[in-house]
């Protein structure tokens, strides 16, 4: 009973982590932007730490598939992550070059 409350706790950290993320990789906005990214945070973890913790399912039924819930969190975290940290770069940043030129030149293949 223990680990089970232990690890349904331990996913809604990571959900309410997975949340909170993109509010705190985007420029500060005004207040009432981040208490309602801390309540929908907050209801996501308690839903999350519900469902985990009982002994049979409250509302929706996705614990009986483990590797995929992983892989689908991973996903969804990984592209959170990434599109939080894309937005938040900062409009000043040099573009992107590639290190390797291309022989052509700016148009002289003639192919292309």
């Amino acid at each position: 009973m223990f680990s089970q409350l232990l690890n349904a706790l331990v996913r809604a950290i990571l959900v309410f982590t997975i949340v909170v993320f993109p509010a705190l990789a985007a420029p500060s906005g005004p207040a009432t932007d981040a208490f309602a990214v801390l309540l929908l945070a907050t209801w996501a973890a308690v839903f999350v730490l519900l469902e985990y913790s009982g002994p049979a399912a409250s509302f929706l039924e996705f614990r009986n598939a483990p590797p995929f819930n992983r892989l689908r969190f991973g996903a969804a975290a990984l592209v959170t992550i990434a599109a939080s940290l894309l937005i938040a770069a900062p409009a000043s940043a040099p573009p992107y070059r590639h290190p390797v030129s291309s022989p052509c030149g700016a148009g002289q293949c003639g192919a292309f």
